[in-house]
């Protein structure tokens, strides 16, 4: 209806018959309704946005009131390959992969409903085409802890992150097993290799000492190589040894000193340091969460490879600093020596990658890479900045003192049945 104004409103109108005998009137009633008119239309869209939200979810929603499903969104339905109006007609149980399964479910889930008002678990469900899948399902009571009111139940799909998780078992497995042929290798290289090495070092040496005046000067030529080659692979297999212990024979991650550590690799150096002609500078060193003896080599290494790697005829300067970064200690070592180029700077902390003959540096290629693998032990990162005829500076980051670090190991979940992987939803 219209007002004189031009307004428009809704009236809910009711006539009344007249009385016998006065057929010429009626009368008529009017209301407005124009607010609830309104409130309906608002309390419908309101419906529909619910409706679009409950459908669009990506995780399939079921409402359940006994064994019956009274409402179930468009993702639950597709999970399954069911309608909507099958599924009111459908028994939970038959969702299931198997019977045994469900009556596991509902003793667990019945009780944990009962307590808590909710429930998490994964079981093995079926399709309607009779593959199997695994699901997550998360219910909650309507009425609290009352499952007689009625439960509300999440489902989604975890079939490919149990795959993961079973061929991220399968990788631990693995890596359990090359642990275990790393240290065989470990001991055969301390024992069953070296004592042959020093046999023949030492077999060669004496026909150089008792034969040597009967021998010309290439014989004594071969057998220095000889002994040299011996020489060399002791040194490999001992860095080998050493490399391979970094993971399996380390200490304890325990609150250090880092000045302490760096002033006895210093002490270690010190020979190499005078005959370099070298000058190293330190920085205020913090403490720090690490394997000391681990430290010590980290240290060593790094120093040593700064008082190896200098220019000719320019005596090496090293400065080893450290600031923090980001809740990590950063520290650098720093030389004015030959610089790396930048292609060459993932290589050389690759295991017996070279960047130079053994004619002009000496060493075995394992050095940078045992410094790789104690830095990622203690949760850190190493790289290398440098400039090719100017120097290098090699950073690395170790955890404070005061860090607290959780064990890397995350529980296996075993798997005895294969599950659905074609035509997952």
């Amino acid at each position: 209806m219209a007002l004189r104004d031009g307004r428009v409103f809704e009236v809910y109108s009711r006539g009344v018959p007249p009385d016998a005998g006065q057929a010429g009137r009626r009368v008529w009633f009017y209301r407005d309704i124009t607010e609830r008119k309104n409130l309906e239309a608002r309390l419908r869209r309101a419906l529909e946005e619910q409706d679009a939200i409950f459908n669009s979810a990506g995780e399939g929603i079921a409402f359940l009131r006994g064994e019956r499903f009274m409402r179930t969104n468009k993702r639950f339905a597709a999970l399954f390959g069911y309608g909507s109006e099958e599924l009111e007609r459908l028994a939970p149980a038959a969702l299931f992969a198997d019977a045994t399964g469900y009556d596991e479910f509902k003793q667990v889930a019945d009780g944990a409903m009962r307590e808590a008002g909710s429930y998490t678990g994964e079981h093995r469900m079926r399709r309607r085409s009779g593959g199997v899948f695994w699901c997550r399902l998360s219910g909650t009571t309507l009425e609290r802890n009352a499952p007689t009111g009625g439960t509300i139940w999440v489902l989604a799909d975890v079939t490919r992150r149990r795959l993961a998780d079973r061929r991220m078992s399968r990788l631990l497995a693995d890596l359990e097993r090359s642990n275990a042929e790393l240290q065989q290798f470990a001991y055969v290289a301390s024992h069953d290799l070296q004592e042959p090495l020093r046999m023949v070092s030492s077999y060669l040496g004496l026909i150089e000492k008792r034969y040597g005046d009967r021998l010309d000067h290439t014989a004594l030529e071969f057998i220095g190589f000889a002994i040299d080659g011996a020489h060399r692979m002791q040194n490999l297999i001992n860095d080998l040894l050493e490399y391979s212990r970094v993971g399996t024979r380390g200490k304890p991650l325990t609150p250090t000193d880092a000045g302490a550590v760096l002033g006895a690799a210093l002490e270690n150096l010190q020979i190499a340091v005078q005959d370099s002609g070298a000058t190293v500078h330190c920085g205020p060193m913090p403490h720090v969460l690490a394997d000391e003896g681990q430290l010590l080599r980290l240290f060593q290494n790094l120093i040593g490879n700064a008082l190896k790697y200098h220019r000719p005829g320019v005596a090496p300067e090293v400065r080893v600093t450290a600031q923090q970064v980001d809740g990590l200690w950063r520290f650098s070592v720093s030389d004015n020596g030959i610089g790396i180029e930048p292609q060459y700077y993932d290589r050389v902390f690759m295991i017996f990658q070279r960047l130079h003959t053994r004619q002009e540096y000496s060493g075995t290629g394992i050095g940078l890479a045992i410094c790789k693998k104690i830095v990622e032990r203690h949760r850190g990162r190493i790289w290398v900045e440098s400039e090719p005829g100017v120097g290098s500076t090699f950073l690395f980051t170790l955890q404070p003192s005061d860090a607290t670090l959780g064990d890397d190991g995350d529980a296996d979940e075993h798997q005895d049945e294969a599950v659905e992987t074609a035509g997952a939803v």
